[in-house]
């Protein structure tokens, strides 16, 4: 399994969100069981929590253990079917680098047993790598 965010959806064969409130133009399935509840997500992005990563990672980790990992991986394995878990990739909004949820979810996944990594894609050369090998 992998985790991801939405901008590579194009490139992703068995996208899944796990974001509270998806892109509009997204269209492939969605997990809310492994979303932030709305009121942990308004208080961190408006609240009186704005911005505390501490907090939001708190709450968030005890949202999680409340759940059973082995329902989640079966609900998890259903929506491709069991064969596509292995490449099932666990999409929100943020860039690798930046705090996301998604992170936790995967350690979360991870520390029960789950094989989860962040996808990684390969780089297209840029249009000034091309000028480059031209000289």
């Amino acid at each position: 399994m992998f985790t991801s965010y939405f901008a590579k959806v194009p490139q992703i064969e068995y996208p899944l969100s796990i974001a509270r409130i998806n892109p509009e133009w997204y269209d492939k399935p969605s997990y809310p069981k492994l979303a932030p509840s709305k009121e942990l997500l308004f208080d961190f992005k408006y609240g009186s929590h704005k911005g505390d990563t501490e907090f939001y990672t708190a709450e968030f980790l005890k949202y999680l253990d409340t759940l059973d990992f082995k329902e989640v991986m079966q609900e998890l394995s259903g929506i491709y079917g069991p064969d596509a878990i292995d490449r099932l990739t666990l999409l929100c909004y943020e860039k690798p680098s930046d705090f996301c949820h998604r992170h936790l979810v995967a350690n979360w996944l991870r520390q029960h047993g789950a094989d989860i990594s962040e996808r990684k894609f390969d780089e297209q050369p840029s249009m000034l790598d091309d000028v480059i090998d031209m000289l």
